[in-house]
């Protein structure tokens, strides 16, 4: 009678430790994904170039995008591809880039590199920084809660201004996945005239 009831608590060991590598999964791979894509970031912002995180990567290094008063930074890749997604924000390629006239739309997943977007507020700040060191300076203003059918980006609008949309999927939580809702971050790009001047 002993031996089946050590069988049966090892067996909840290994089931328990193989919860618990899964979980680290997401984490650790985020982590790794991180160093290799900032590495690639200084590297293209060094060279001129787009560098590639890592051979085999479907999509380079784009922009950093920051919100100074949260503290929280991360770089956008210039795909939203899966395997993009997966490690980093992403731009939607059929919208404008970060910084030019037109709506530039970023995605990324909820529960990893868009987390902070919970804690954004009307007013906030957002900086989009290219390759070549240019900074955009963005407005928060509107926090939308749409169904993802009903995102859509008219491509034939032209607008002068530059603005930005930076979506996730909705509500916040870091055990749920996918569905229906969306949540959206909106931007108008600040003219440099408008900022407070610094220093002289």
């Amino acid at each position: 009678m002993m031996r089946p009831m050590r069988y049966l608590t090892r067996f909840l060991f290994l089931l328990g430790g193989l919860c618990l590598l899964k979980a680290s999964y997401i984490p650790a791979k985020k982590g790794v994904g991180d160093i290799l894509i900032e590495r690639a970031w200084r590297l293209s912002q060094a060279s001129g170039k787009p560098v590639h995180p890592w051979p085999w990567m479907d999509t380079v290094p784009l922009a950093r995008l920051s919100v100074p008063k949260l503290g929280d930074s991360e770089i956008i890749l210039n795909s939203s591809s899966g395997q993009a997604l997966a490690f980093a924000p992403g731009h939607l390629p059929q919208t404008a880039k970060p910084g030019q006239s037109g709506l530039s739309v970023i995605a990324a997943h909820k529960n990893t590199h868009f987390d902070f977007l919970e804690h954004v507020e009307i007013g906030d700040i957002i900086e989009v920084e290219n390759l070549n060191g240019d900074v955009t300076r963005y407005k928060t203003t509107s926090l939308d809660i749409i169904d993802k059918n009903d995102f859509e980006v008219d491509l034939n609008t032209h607008e002068n201004q530059a603005k930005i949309a930076l979506v996730t999927c909705y509500p916040f939580s870091r055990y749920s996945y996918g569905g229906p809702l969306r949540y959206i971050v909106h931007g108008e790009a600040i003219p440099e005239s408008s900022l407070p001047q610094t220093g002289k």
